[in-house]
């Protein structure tokens, strides 16, 4: 039987990249708090930018559609959600592309749901930063390493946090590193796309199972 390591590879190229990066955000940091910010700007990004998806994602097509006094701009490293959302007429840039760049540094808000890396952190110094989270939180992935540490220091932590219930939220609040009263019970937006289009496959299959099964009670699974 061949024999498989679960020790991951150690790979020194992305160590030092990583260190370079974390330096460059100390360096270059400072100097961004001084640059004017558009509070109807807002970046989006999802999946460390490699996918549209999850709650940023439904975040931002609420807002294409119901606020048009704030410009959205979704960021991303993967071509094939640029020619989506190109498709379907919604401003995107590749994350490290010259607009990119420009809207990182203009963008007074940035909106994320899985971390720093869904944009591009090196250049939102001075933006709001509101963590929409992935799921419910039951993990800690942010506030307690050194990665978390620099970024409380250079201040491109986040600033603003959501979570599904009351219940939920000081949980939410102590493990994205935010205040408590900085984080708002407001449901997730992934949830809400679910039920706001009437043509979404669950809604007709819950619909379905009411009319069919005569139970008080529906116990469904959703990993």
């Amino acid at each position: 039987m061949k024999q498989v390591s679960i020790i991951p590879e150690y790979n020194l190229g992305q160590k030092i990249i990583k260190g370079v990066r974390s330096l460059a955000m100390i360096f270059f940091h400072p100097f961004l708090f001084f640059i004017p910010r558009k509070k109807n700007l807002w970046i989006f990004g999802s999946s460390h930018g490699k996918r549209f998806a999850d709650n940023s994602k439904y975040l931002y097509l609420y807002v294409n559609k119901n606020c048009p006094d704030i410009r959205p701009i979704w960021l991303t490293k993967n071509q094939k959600v640029i020619d989506e959302l190109n498709k379907k007429g919604y401003q995107v840039h590749p994350t490290f592309s010259p607009k990119g760049f420009l809207y990182s540094i203009m963008a007074g808000y940035i909106i994320t749901s899985h971390g720093m890396r869904d944009i591009n952190n090196l250049l939102i110094g001075g933006a709001k930063i509101i963590q929409l989270g992935h799921a419910t939180p039951f993990k800690d992935f942010s506030v307690h390493n050194l990665g978390a540490t620099l970024r409380k220091i250079t201040g491109i932590s986040s600033h603003y946090a959501i979570a599904t219930s009351e219940k939920i939220r000081r949980e939410a609040a102590l493990l994205i590193g935010v205040p408590e009263n900085y984080t708002a019970v407001t449901g997730t937006p992934r949830n809400d796309g679910l039920f706001d289009n009437p043509d979404l496959p669950l809604n007709n299959s819950i619909e379905d199972l009411k009319k069919r099964i005569k139970f008080k009670h529906i116990i469904t699974y959703f990993p």
